[in-house]
């Protein structure tokens, strides 16, 4: 690892570096990068492999993981999915984290909640009332199990690490997301 300062902020830049692949995360001053972590990704060359890198504060201190340190998340397949979907139960949600106007153009999962991740990535750390407050419905309890889709399953895998950094253990990610959802189902894609 490689600590260094990022010229743009008053931020430390960690860099994990291997022969073709480079990662950094960016560790913000700020309320959210305090309970989770901010992710950079550093312009890459079009043979690189960029590998995520995980860093959890603990206290004063904050510890870097390389991407094979960090625990797997569940993944489920469409027809778990499927099955959830016809099936509603409290205690198994689908979270859709794509941003409202990609629902307009494609439509969601049925049953499934919208916590939009690019405008919302502090949700799962917020309270019950703000929660509410903000999506218009109650905030799911911390033994709910939660399975993360967007598009493709990149932002879906990363806001599921993010709840699971927020205290929620029981969460898994849809890894090929709406799009293995339109394919299966005869739905629109954007």
């Amino acid at each position: 690892m490689l600590p260094i300062r990022s010229p743009l902020s008053r931020s430390l830049v960690a860099v994990a570096s291997r022969p073709s692949q480079t990662t950094a995360v960016r560790l913000c001053t700020c309320m959210t990068a305090r309970r989770g972590l901010s992710v950079y990704r550093p312009p890459v060359r079009a043979n690189a492999v960029v590998t995520p890198v995980v860093a959890k504060s603990m206290g004063v201190r904050t510890y870097i993981k390389k991407a094979d340190e960090v625990e797997p998340l569940k993944v489920v397949t469409f027809e778990e999915v499927k099955k959830l979907s016809d099936n509603p139960d409290p205690k198994r949600l689908i979270v859709d984290v794509r941003e409202p106007h990609e629902l307009q153009k494609s439509g969601i999962i049925p049953n499934s909640i919208n916590v939009p991740f690019s405008t919302a990535p502090d949700a799962w750390f917020l309270s019950a009332d703000s929660f509410e407050d903000r999506f218009g419905f109650s905030k799911p309890s911390e033994d709910t199990e939660l399975v993360f889709s967007c598009k493709a399953g990149i932002r879906g895998n990363s806001a599921a690490r993010i709840a699971k950094s927020a205290g929620y253990e029981n969460v898994a990610s849809y890894e090929g997301s709406w799009l293995d959802w339109a394919r299966n189902t005869g739905a629109p894609t954007y």
